[in-house]
C-alpha cells in the first residue's frame, strides 16, 4: 500500500507580526505627539490674543451681578427697597393732602369770615356728589332733615371781592331732602330765574339764561345805567330769595335793537367748576 503524503503548511513567522505591530504603534505615537504639539502652540496663540477680552467680559459680568444683587439680590436689600417704596408712597399721599388743603384754603378763610361776620343763620356742609358734566349744576350735600334742613333753604358760600370784603354769594337752592343728605339745584340750572338789582344804580332786572359758566339777563328799564364791573345782587322782590345775596358782576352788555333793553352777561361769584364746601342759609319758619 502506498502512503499518501500530505504537505504541512508553513505558519507565518510570529516575529514578523510582532515587529510590524511594534513599528505601526511607534509611528502612531509619533504622529499623535507631533500633532498635539502643534495644537498646543495654536491654542497658546489664541489664548494670548483673547485673554484681555475674556478678562473684560468677566469684569462686566461680575459688575452686573453685583448691581443685580443691590437691586434684587439679598432678602435684606429687597426689604430695604420695599421700605423705601412705602415711604415714598406715604410722602406722595401727604403731598396730595397738602395740595388739597392749599387749594381749599380760600374756601376755609372766606367761610370763617362769613360765619363770624354775617347776620344769617348758616350751616356748613360738604359737597358729596354731583350730576355728570364739568360744572356743579346739580349736586348733593351731607346735611339733611336730621340737621334741620328743609326744601327751599338756600345754599351760599363766602366770596371775596376786589376790595377784600367777603360777601354771601348765592350758589343754589335745596330741592329735595333726605335724612342725612340734600339735593341742590345751582343758579346755573337753566330752569332758574333770578330777579336782581344793580348795587350801584339800584336798577332791577331778571337773569333767565346761561352761557358757559355765566348767566345772562336784562334790565327792565331801557334807560338803565350799566357799566362793566357793576355788582349784581338778589332784588328781594320774590320770597324765594332774600335781598342782597351776591350773584356776580357784569362782564359785558348790549342794547338789543328789537326791545331796546340792556342785555347783560354776568360772571358769577362762585366757581362752579370746583365746589368742596358750602353753607346752607336756613329760611325763617313761616308764620301762620
Amino acid at each position: 500500500m502506498s502512503r499518501i503524503r500530505t504537505r504541512r503548511r508553513r505558519r507565518p513567522n510570529r516575529r514578523i507580526y510582532f515587529w510590524a505591530m511594534t513599528v505601526a504603534l511607534l509611528a502612531m505615537i509619533f504622529i499623535t505627539a507631533n500633532q498635539r504639539t502643534r495644537l498646543n502652540f495654536a491654542e497658546n496663540a489664541i489664548g494670548t490674543v483673547l485673554m484681555p477680552f475674556q478678562k473684560a467680559v468677566t469684569s462686566m459680568m461680575e459688575g452686573a451681578s453685583k448691581a443685580g444683587d443691590r437691586l434684587f439680590g439679598t432678602p435684606a436689600l429687597r426689604r430695604e427697597f420695599e421700605e423705601i417704596q412705602a415711604e415714598n408712597e406715604k410722602l406722595r399721599e401727604e403731598n396730595r393732602a397738602l395740595q388739597e388743603v392749599v387749594a381749599k384754603e380760600p374756601y376755609l378763610k372766606n367761610e370763617y369770615r362769613l360765619l363770624t361776620e354775617t347776620e344769617y343763620e348758616l350751616m356748613p356742609a360738604i359737597v358729596t356728589g354731583k350730576e355728570s358734566g364739568g360744572l356743579f349744576v346739580r349736586f348733593t350735600i351731607d346735611k339733611g332733615s336730621r340737621h334741620g334742613i328743609k326744601e327751599g333753604d338756600l345754599v351760599v358760600l363766602g366770596t371775596e371781592l376786589p376790595d377784600e370784603s367777603v360777601v354771601t354769594a348765592l350758589v343754589g337752592r335745596i330741592v329735595s331732602v333726605g335724612d342725612r343728605w340734600s339735593q341742590v339745584t345751582g343758579i346755573l340750572d337753566e330752569t332758574t330765574n333770578l330777579s336782581f338789582k344793580d348795587v350801584r344804580t339800584q336798577h332791577f332786572g331778571v337773569l333767565d339764561g346761561r352761557t358757559g359758566d355765566g348767566l345772562t339777563g336784562y334790565f327792565f328799564d331801557t334807560d338803565a345805567d350799566v357799566l362793566i364791573g357793576d355788582s349784581i345782587v338778589t332784588s328781594g322782590l320774590t320770597p324765594t330769595y332774600p335781598a342782597d345775596l351776591y350773584i356776580g358782576e357784569i362782564i359785558s352788555f348790549e342794547t338789543a335793537e328789537h326791545d331796546r333793553m340792556k342785555h347783560i352777561v354776568l360772571d358769577t361769584g362762585v366757581d362752579f367748576s370746583q365746589l368742596y364746601r358750602v353753607m346752607v342759609l336756613k329760611q325763617p319758619e313761616e308764620r301762620p
